[in-house]
This record gives structure tokens, sequence and C-alpha cells, in this order.
């Protein structure tokens, strides 16, 4: 049965508008890609972003990274690092990447090893979590 990495991407190739890390990973629109420490893609949550040394962390485009504070550093002050999420394979699985490596979403759709399937209201598709066993929390207005 063929399986999709979510969010819904076609193993044949990433959708438009998504930033293609090589010919195997790609990461959502408006991030970047960015390295980890073994080696393998990771996608930070802002456009043109600055990869961190400690390739765990990234930040905004125009800041520098203090590793001392964990903060994204400005003339103007500070915000907090952020932590980036794997990226999203566009291809076939390889040796490397396997089914038990995979958390399934539905009987389409698989998040990366870590992560958490997500089912996001709007575009009615799922999506993954950046933390492994969420629990998804309805709150009801009165």
């Amino acid at each position: 049965m063929a399986s999709v990495i979510a969010p819904t991407i076609p193993r044949q190739g990433a959708r438009v508008g998504d930033v293609a890390c090589d010919e195997s990973y790609s990461c959502p629109d408006d991030s970047t890609c960015c390295k980890t420490t073994t080696g393998d893609w990771a996608c930070c949550p802002f456009a043109k972003a600055v990869c961190c040394d400690d390739h765990e962390h990234c930040c905004p485009s125009g800041t520098t990274c203090d590793l001392a504070t964990l903060s994204c550093e400005q003339g103007s002050g500070s915000t907090p690092m952020q932590q980036k999420i794997p990226a999203f394979a566009t291809r076939a699985f390889t040796t490397t990447q396997t089914e038990s490596q995979l958390t399934e979403c539905d009987p389409h759709t698989t998040c990366p090893q870590g992560t958490t399937c997500c089912f996001m209201k709007t575009p009615q598709k799922w999506g993954c979590c950046p933390l492994p066993e969420v629990r998804m929390v309805f709150y009801i207005k009165k």
C-alpha cells in the first residue's frame, strides 16, 4: 500500500511551494532546511533562517544564534531559539527509512519516528507534531 509522509506529500515529488532540501527531502513553504547532528535534514519554521552551530536549533533571518543563552540575538533584543523538526521524505522509502521508522496516521499518511500524527482542521489533512505521543485536547466553548 502506498504511503506518504505528512503533511500530505506525494512520493513522486514535493508540493508546489515546498522547500527542497535535496532530491529526497523537503520542508514546508516558508521554512528553511538545516542539517542535524546526524547529518539528516530538519526544518526550521522560518523562511531564510539561520541554522545554529549546535545543529538542533535555528533563528529568524537577521539574527545570530547565542548558544549560551539559547536565544536569537538582534540589536533590539532577543527571542528564544526554535527547535527544528524532521524534514519529510519526497521519494519512496530507501534502506535508511523503513516502514518501522514511521508512525502511521491513516492507511495513506505517515509521520517520521518521534513525531505524532495530528489532524489539522484546516486544510483537513494530517500533519506531524514535532513531539512524540502528543495528546489532542479539544475545548468546548459554553
